[in-house]
């Protein structure tokens, strides 16, 4: 098992009336985007019946993260494979304004 902090550190100014939970909630939820984003870019033609039971645990386990507040997710071998797969891969392409941001959540999934 491997695990995934969800609340990135993306060194992005939040407003002051943010409270702190706020803001790791925020770093939570556009890692989640980052990560659905990636897997669609991939996929553009859909998931086979394999990647789509694993892209459905790995989805189960951040919205449960998400919903419980805990912002962690304990992640299998082959899920964190396919993650990787989804941001290294040649066919996903992210905005070059987010770059940063990306490489940030691309950092964070390589160490694991």
């Amino acid at each position: 098992m491997k695990i995934l902090n969800l609340a990135v550190n993306y060194k992005i100014k939040y407003e002051d009336t943010f409270t702190e939970d706020e803001v790791i909630k925020a770093k939570a939820e556009l890692t989640k985007s980052y990560i659905d984003y990636a897997v669609s870019a991939q996929y553009k033609d859909g998931l086979t019946s394999q990647f789509r039971r694993v892209y459905a645990k790995i989805s189960e386990k951040i919205a449960n993260a998400l919903e419980d507040k805990t912002f962690v997710v304990n992640l299998e071998v082959s899920e964190v494979k396919f993650i990787r797969e989804a941001f290294l891969d040649d066919k996903t392409k992210f905005p070059a304004t987010i770059s940063e941001y990306v490489v940030t959540l691309e950092d964070a999934i390589l160490g694991l």
